[in-house]
């Protein structure tokens, strides 16, 4: 093995450990607000852009909101692939593919562009 396939290889063992990682994680975050919600039944409901404030979803996760705690593992959850790209990004920068470094950024731009939109609307 060349030293160019030991990058790759490790690049890929990365991206395997970020993906495994975020997706736990989201899981367990998500999990966690369920089991909130069956055991503090009676919380009030939270829409979704209330909790874009940061100071309100701060408190709301201070006060143990199921909602906050669900909307967090998923936030995560989509955040996941998104770093995912970033990191292919940085791969294939530093093997000087500009193609592909372009290509990328280009569904970085889209993912990133997205979620705003998602916000904003």
């Amino acid at each position: 093995m060349n030293e160019e396939e030991a990058e790759l290889a490790r690049v890929e063992l990365i991206i395997g450990k970020i993906l495994a990682i975020g997706t736990y994680s989201a899981a367990i975050i998500i999990i966690f607000g369920l089991l909130l919600s069956f055991f503090l039944p009676n919380q009030q409901t939270i829409q979704a852009k209330e909790l874009l404030s940061l100071p309100v979803y701060f408190n709301e996760l201070k006060t143990f909101q199921a909602q906050a705690y669900v909307f967090s593992g998923l936030f995560l959850l989509i955040l996941t692939p998104a770093l995912r790209v970033v990191v292919s990004i940085w791969s294939f920068a530093k093997e000087h593919d500009w193609v592909y470094v372009a290509i990328t950024s280009f569904v970085l731009i889209i993912l990133v562009s997205s979620l705003i939109y998602g916000i904003i609307n």
